[in-house]
């Protein structure tokens, strides 16, 4: 293919239907180079104004856009200059989207770069055009602006055409055999085409430093004195709990350290003396895999993971679906088709570190653990899995797999022409069943409203009219799933494992039907509304604890900045059920940090308190010079703050992070800037905190809570007489403590702006959990 068209649109906003174009570029690339440009800015209608947000990332005002013509008077040029010709862009779906909604469907589809790149680059941290510009030193460089963005874009196109052309001509040949069995758009550039030529240079891909830390916290936790058991530490706000916990466990003769799964893929384990305990389903079988690849037909999910798998084995001599991206649906497809089905785990190393996915299965293991020191510095995180371990999740992307996954087996197990097809009748007819379940399920939200989005599913609701066509569409999902499994159980083949799981898969989702069907005789049913989808939970059981159940027995160690709540030990020990006592470590004698709790402020029951603090906020903002960090309660609020005040503010630098960029190039930026002001949501602080060096303040707007509709938070409500007291309060106090800390030793000093806090009797409590700060009260100017 010699002719591509590189698109990209500028837009004031996100939403194709309510949203305008302000700017269009596209050029021809033949053979890898540029002949030809287009670019226009397009005025859109007088309601569609460019926000701050907008205008901030691309440098367009709305007065650019006066004299500019309406989209009907360029739409015939962009069609002449784009013809028949592919269009290629970086996500180019959203820019294909926002044109057919001005009347404009170009056929066929467009080519993705981003879908390309998360294929033959799959071992990176980000995707964004801008962070690749960044990585690979593009001869262009994005802007948000379209034709800055399109020119990168080419060169991303240039990029991925020389990656295939140098790869191993044997591994290249392999992958041009499964390009064949498959209708890829992106299948032409496995053929040897032609580029720019331009020789890119291989990126480093550096993992990020620990914090360094004072080696006497082994005095202050003395692993010879830990006792079988839980053994509880918290740590000053200035020391950094990973880097305590790597020490310690180094420091163990056998050692556990259970981490975040963004923790793995973020530091260089090898060098510091960990191996990494992968579970099963993220190792690759071999002999699988060599089924998989001897396929007549390919489909693209199926083609694209066989390629990730091919590139990473030909670096690494292994696969290990953890150092690759995968979307969802190939994480899916890995797991039932070619991970590793079963391990017989008699020995581990000395020195592991695992996330919490790989702990629960060493955990499962017996006696594997017996004689190792066990890290769990997220601990609360850690209760967090443990339940929705034993949650099974319903969403219209499991609905998807379950179809898929069976769809897949069949297609590669079932031999027999007639007994195939009457298969796929009878998973087709259950796609389309599932898909009615989850509308009604849907449709009874509507009409129950719930507060905070969720109900508890009772028989009474099934009673209803909906409730009742429900009754009726699942007991027909059962009818087929049972019809599914019946007529496959006597399937001949070699690979009886794959069969077994498929029919015990099925079992398992027959029985869950059953309980919503019956949905008292489960602990807990959930239903939930997710933005415009619905989600199950289904508690088949009251959930056990883990830590009484599996741990007690191990020398059990939790290191953290959060862990007690008024300095007290009641809620750690209520999660793990016993009484643990906490020991406080403080290393040496750092001056505390300032507090600064700003009083005076709205009434948070006033309908205007936001509009109220944002106001505060930007005359705070106006009178302050200097770097800050401002913690809004969710991205939205940050947005809404961000379009109104930013053209208002003019002596410092304020910042979003819709504009912000990768966390690598952020922090780059910031350096350089000595007045900003960046909000975060609270969401997003542990995110953007690697690209936070030094900075004078950080202000939380509103105290973090967890959203009520959390199925930990639903639980333990509901073992509670008081769960807020009991449970949500301290566990936003362990987790607002942890946050502290990540910035506690990048800060010269905190505020807060909650006036639920010195107003409300909870708010003591609060206080009181935060030693390590002086506290100082200030009147609202």
């Amino acid at each position: 293919m010699t002719e591509l068209i590189v698109l990209d649109l500028e837009t004031t906003g996100l939403e194709p239907k309510n949203d305008s174009i302000i700017e269009i570029a596209a050029v021809l690339l033949k053979n890898g180079k540029v002949i030809d440009k287009f670019q226009t800015f397009v005025k859109p209608p007088k309601h569609n104004k460019v926000s701050a947000t907008v205008s901030t990332l691309t440098n367009i005002k709305t007065e650019d856009l006066v004299d500019a013509p309406v989209f009907a008077e360029i739409k015939d040029k962009l069609l002449e200059f784009v013809g028949d010709r592919p269009i290629v862009g970086h996500n180019i779906g959203f820019d294909l989207d926002f044109l057919k909604a001005n009347d404009i469907n170009f056929t066929p589809e467009g080519l993705d770069t981003l879908e390309l790149a998360y294929t033959i680059l799959p071992k990176l941290k980000f995707y964004s055009l801008e962070y690749l510009a960044y990585l690979y030193k593009f001869p262009n460089q994005p802007s948000h602006r379209a034709i800055d963005d399109v020119l990168a874009t080419a060169d991303l196109y240039n990029l991925l055409v020389d990656k295939i052309n140098s790869t191993n001509s044997n591994l290249k040949d392999k992958i041009k055999l499964l390009v064949e069995k498959s209708n890829w758009e992106w299948g032409f550039i496995f053929k040897d085409i032609d580029s720019s030529n331009l020789k890119y240079i291989e990126p480093a891909l550096i993992a990020e430093p620990i914090e360094k830390i004072d080696s006497s916290i082994l005095k202050s936790i003395d692993l010879k004195t830990i006792k079988t058991g839980f053994n509880a530490y918290e740590l000053a706000f200035s020391i950094p709990y990973i880097s305590a916990n790597i020490l310690l466990a180094q420091n163990s003769d056998k050692s556990v350290l259970v981490v975040r799964t963004s923790d793995l893929r973020k530091f260089d384990w090898d060098s510091l003396g960990f191996n990494i305990y992968n579970p099963i389903n993220l190792i690759l079988d071999n002999d699988r895999f060599k089924f998989y690849l001897n396929k007549d037909k390919f489909s693209v999910t199926e083609l694209k993971l066989a390629i990730k798998i091919l590139l990473q084995t030909e670096l690494d001599k292994s696969f290990n679906a953890r150092k690759v991206y995968l979307s969802n649906d190939e994480y899916y497809l890995f797991d039932q088709q070619l991970a590793v089905l079963d391990i017989n785990l008699a020995s581990i190393d000395k020195k592991i570190v695992t996330d919490f996915a790989g702990f629960w299965e060493l955990l499962e293991a017996d006696n594997v653990l017996d004689g190792y020191n066990i890290f769990i510095p997220q601990w609360l995180e850690f209760d967090d899995l443990t339940i929705n371990k034993q949650t099974k999740i319903i969403t219209m992307a499991y609905f998807n797999a379950v179809v898929s996954s069976r769809r897949d087996f069949i297609h590669d197990f079932v031999t027999d022409n007639k007994q195939k097809d009457r298969l796929f009748k009878t998973i087709n007819e259950l796609g389309s069943n599932l898909v009615l379940i989850l509308e009604l399920f849907n449709l009874m939200l509507q009409e129950e409203k719930p507060e905070w989005g969720a109900i508890e599913l009772e028989e009474s609701y099934l009673e209803t009219k909906t409730g009742v066509k429900l009754k009726d569409v699942i007991t027909k999902g059962i009818d087929i799933l049972t019809s599914y499994k019946d007529n496959i159980k006597d399937i001949k083949t070699e690979h009886s494992n794959v069969l077994d799981k498929q029919i015990s898969h099925t079992e398992e989702l027959i029985d869950y039907f059953n309980l919503l069907l019956q949905p008292n005789l489960a602990y807990k049913t959930y239903l939930e509304s997710r933005g415009n989808a619905v989600m199950l939970r289904i508690v088949k059981d009251n959930p056990v604890n883990i830590w009484q159940s599996k741990l007690n027995k191990y020398k059990t160690i939790i290191v953290s900045n959060g862990v007690s709540v008024e300095g007290k030990n009641d809620f750690i020990s209520y999660i793990i059920g016993s009484s643990v006592e906490v020991n406080h470590i403080k290393l040496s004698d750092i001056e505390s940090k300032n507090m600064i709790w700003i009083r005076n402020l709205p009434d948070n029951k006033n309908a205007n308190y936001q509009r109220e603090i944002n106001i505060y906020l930007n005359s705070w903002i106006k009178q302050e010079s200097g770097k800050s960090v401002v913690v809004m309660p969710n991205v939205k609020v940050a947005g809404e703050f961000f379009d109104e005040y930013k053209p208002k503010i003019t002596n410092t630098e304020l910042l979003s992070r819709d504009i912000a960029g990768n966390v690598e190039i952020l922090g780059k930026k910031l350096k350089t800037l000595d007045n900003f002001s960046i909000l975060v949501s609270s969401y997003n602080l542990p995110r953007l905190s690697p690209a936070i060096s030094e900075v004078d303040r950080v202000v939380f707007v509103k105290f973090p809570f967890e959203p009520p509709s959390l199925i930990s938070q639903l639980i333990y409500a509901q073992r509670l007489d008081n769960g807020f007291i009991g449970y949500s309060l301290p566990k936003a106090i362990v987790n607002f403590k942890n946050s502290l800390a990540n910035i506690y030793n990048k800060t010269n000093e905190v505020w807060i702006l909650d006036s639920k806090l010195l107003i409300k009797d909870y708010g003591k409590i609060v206080r009181k959990s935060l030693k390590g700060f002086r506290e100082i009260e200030e009147e609202k100017n």
